[in-house]
């Protein structure tokens, strides 16, 4: 249980140190139509909040929105199956205490980005020069009847579920702010959510540790990784 927190906790410490510059890097559409560069792009942004999930949420409603093409959601979404890699690896450095624990934990870590890599290397050309996971996507679309005027379906995550009473009390994370920024056209708006805390500072249903600190965000996103290290490392001794 404490493990999951804890992993709830670094994610959350790497979107607060991200900031909303994270948003900031899905705003050049003009460069979208490269793949090479969606695929870094999609690794960049995923590295800055240290989250696949959030990354590929930013780029699934700009595609919605209209703001992107499928095609070029695609290289992007594998490019943060890329970056999310890092998390692995920063969870492995918890077994460097002992060296065959941390030997695996790392070999383990390798096994997992070298599949994503190499499952990318394979997919992307293909994907580049076909538009196969397009058109697949497209016809399981058609398939099941999706329209743009079906309602949004109701999902249960169950770590979330039994988490969240503990880590929302620890701190409370803007996750919609990074979407607020790549959405955003207007150049004074955009401005002022720049500036914008990524902590919740007001309260919505619960207070957190967090709430109304003097901190910035890069003094209080690295405190939370240490916090979360630190607990990382306890419930794996």
């Amino acid at each position: 249980y404490l493990f999951i927190i804890s992993l709830g906790l670094m994610g959350s410490a790497f979107k607060i140190i991200g900031g909303p510059s994270a948003g900031a890097v899905f705003r050049n559409n003009e460069i979208f139509d490269n793949p090479l560069a969606g695929l870094v792009l999609g690794v960049l942004a995923t590295v800055l909040v240290q989250s696949s999930s959030t990354s590929t949420s930013i780029i699934i409603t700009m595609t919605a929105a209209g703001l992107m093409e499928v095609k070029n959601a695609i290289p992007m979404i594998m490019g943060a199956n890329i970056g999310t890699s890092v998390t692995n690896t920063i969870v492995s450095v918890g077994q460097i205490g002992n060296k065959d624990e941390y030997r695996r934990a790392f070999a383990g870590a390798t096994v997992h980005d070298c599949f994503n890599i190499l499952t990318v290397l394979v997919l992307l050309p293909i994907e580049a020069v076909t538009g196969m996971l397009r058109h697949i996507a497209g016809g399981l679309v058609d398939a099941a009847g999706i329209t743009d005027d079906q309602e949004k379906g109701s999902k249960v995550d169950f770590l979330k579920v039994i988490t969240k009473p503990v880590t929302s009390r620890l701190v409370q994370v803007d996750k919609k702010l990074v979407t607020k920024v790549a959405q955003e056209t207007d150049p004074d708006k955009l401005d002022k959510l720049m500036k914008t805390s990524m902590i919740v500072n007001k309260q919505e249903k619960s207070t957190h540790v967090f709430m109304d600190t003097p901190m910035d965000d890069s003094a209080a996103g690295f405190l939370l990784l240490v916090i979360s290290l630190v607990l990382l490392s306890t419930c794996l001794i």
